[in-house]
């Protein structure tokens, strides 16, 4: 009887504890987006004179960072119905130190920024912003101002 009390409780302490990690898992690899060699730029490429706006975001996900924006002359459209494509880039820092960059791309309304592929992208507008990233939810940010 008493071995079977001390593995039932050896039962729920493994369940438990998987769904711990498991719970752990999911949490670091939904909240950071994915920088690969694809999406990244090094940081070297900016000139601090352009330099427009340097500020905090917060997310509904829980995701922080410091996001620099630098203007940039733009850049000839590819076809001749359609705008000039801004020059502008964003640098995002991450809390653990990582950092990505999107160009500047064509919006509406706001300013928009992606990677090539468009897996990646921000849209900001005032204070608040949406952050895309492929195969998850749109989060919505918002500028940290403390």
């Amino acid at each position: 009887m008493k071995t079977t009390k001390k593995f039932i409780l050896f039962l729920i302490t493994a369940i438990i504890l998987t769904i711990a990690v498991i719970a752990i898992f999911v949490y670091e690899f939904s909240a950071k987006p994915v920088i690969t060699q694809k999406t990244a730029e090094t940081a070297d490429t900016f000139d601090v004179k352009n330099l427009m706006a340097d500020v905090i975001f917060d997310c509904t996900s829980g995701l922080s960072f410091r996001a620099a924006f630098y203007d940039g002359p733009a850049k000839q459209a590819t076809s001749t119905d359609m705008p000039p494509v801004p020059g502008g880039k964003l640098r995002f820092t991450f809390s653990d130190g990582r950092q990505l960059v999107l160009p500047q791309t064509i919006s509406a309304d706001g300013a928009r920024y992606a990677n090539t592929d468009e897996s990646l992208v921000f849209w900001d507008k005032g204070d608040e912003a949406m952050w895309q990233q492929a195969g998850q939810e749109t989060d919505t940010c918002k500028v940290n101002k403390n």
